[in-house]
């Protein structure tokens, strides 16, 4: 085998084995150049992937941040649901509701002409048209605030009649049911 090496080797003359070395080396350092020019791109590509990544992140965390607020708020808020749900009407109370508007109004000094009950989406809607005076009013409102029932004012109207000091009321009440 050494003697195969040797006739080889005596073959080339130095001029052609040095050649053949440079071709080599040239051809090695041409490999490792493009080799590190892939590895350089993939490097920028894997930065930029990793810079996306950790903006998405960040946009991640800021929006688990929010969603742990609007959780506090959203048990703070069904807490309170909780809490006045006793004072909600059932939707068969809304014949007492109804009986509670009409007694306060008289009790406060009101004179009765309409009262209207509709309901919209789990919430009862009451139309008054009172007639009555301005301290009548007052009164009538502190009772149904006073009542053992939830019931809001949703919209007022005061007029004057022909008969001073007689108001025209109307009033828009209304209660979430139960």
């Amino acid at each position: 085998m050494v003697e195969v090496w040797r006739d080889l080797l005596s073959k080339f003359r130095s001029r052609d084995f040095i050649l053949i070395w440079g071709i080599g080396v040239i051809a090695l350092v041409v490999f490792f150049f493009i080799l590190t020019l892939r590895l350089s791109d993939a490097l920028e590509n894997m930065r930029a992937k990793d810079q996306k990544l950790s903006s998405e992140i960040r946009r991640l965390e800021a929006q688990i941040i929010k969603a742990k607020e609007v959780k506090e708020k959203l048990e703070i808020l069904l807490n309170l649901v909780e809490r006045y749900r006793a004072f909600l009407p059932k939707a068969e109370d809304a014949n007492n509701v109804a009986i509670l508007l009409g007694s306060s109004a008289r009790n406060s000094g009101f004179e009765l002409e309409r009262l209207v009950f509709r309901r919209e989406n789990r919430v009862m809607i009451f139309n008054l048209r009172l007639k009555g005076s301005f301290s009548s009013l007052i009164d009538f409102l502190d009772k149904i605030w006073g009542s053992t029932f939830l019931i809001g004012v949703r919209d007022i109207k005061v007029t004057a009649s022909n008969e001073a000091p007689i108001l025209n009321v109307e009033l828009e009440l209304r209660s979430l049911e139960r």
